[in-house]
């Protein structure tokens, strides 16, 4: 069992799962490079973030991980998969307002233009952030657009990352979405890890919970088999 093993090694957690004690950011490979250049839209908001990779390349750690370092006025988080990416309006809405029942759209616009007052006064960005992006067809993502565009300064304070898989870029290539393309200023483009990279994650990882002999517990083979 893990928790026999972790044991085992006298570790503090589990090095690979959701929440483990002592969890840290991987810095190396792409991701350090990845994470400072996602930090300089939040601080000073100069347009949209799009960030592109295969599955399993860490885009939302990614995200989630700048996220909880920057400086920000609220940050409403969307999967494509599971509801329309326009519906990030109102979950900003209900991380103010966690109300029953739908609102109308001239309170939804009235909350909205509400939030970004207050941002305005803290200066610090509202962020939207739609994940699993690619599944998003081209009216899908030209009507999230147009609901995040309800004042003529929301753009200056409204940040919307968009997440997916490389075929999003194409999506965006789109006539109709050229209003929203033009807004992208920061692109990252995670890549899988290397074998010499996914050893040096490993160590992170297992260095994050307090191992002090890595090579015991995976040794050099080990790694290049994983």
């Amino acid at each position: 069992e893990m928790k026999s093993w972790t044991s085992h090694f006298k570790l503090t957690g589990d090095p690979f799962g959701d929440d483990p004690a002592g969890w840290r950011y991987y810095y190396g490979a792409c991701y350090g490079i990845a994470s400072l250049r996602l930090e300089r839209p939040f601080e000073q908001p100069r347009g949209y973030v799009l960030v592109t990779g295969p599955a399993g390349t860490g885009k939302s750690t990614l995200v989630r991980s700048v996220l909880a370092r920057v400086p920000v006025y609220s940050v409403a988080l969307v999967s494509a998969a599971h509801r329309a990416p326009a519906a990030v309006s109102e979950a900003l809405i209900r991380g103010r307002e966690p109300l029953d029942g739908p609102f109308s759209d001239t309170r939804k616009r009235a909350c909205l233009l509400d939030m970004l007052e207050h941002a305005r006064r803290q200066k610090k960005p509202i962020v939207c952030v739609i994940e699993d992006a690619h599944l998003a067809h081209v009216g899908q993502l030209r009507d999230l657009f147009t609901a995040i565009n309800l004042a003529p300064d929301a753009h200056q304070l409204l940040q919307l990352v968009l997440i997916g898989r490389p075929s999003l870029i194409s999506t965006l290539e789109s006539a109709s979405l050229d209003a929203l393309r033009t807004r992208i200023a920061t692109r990252v483009q995670m890549t899988p890890l290397n074998s010499t990279e996914v050893a040096d994650y490993l160590r992170d990882r297992l260095e994050a919970v307090g191992a002090e002999h890595v090579e015991r517990i995976f040794p050099a083979v080990t790694m290049r088999s994983i």
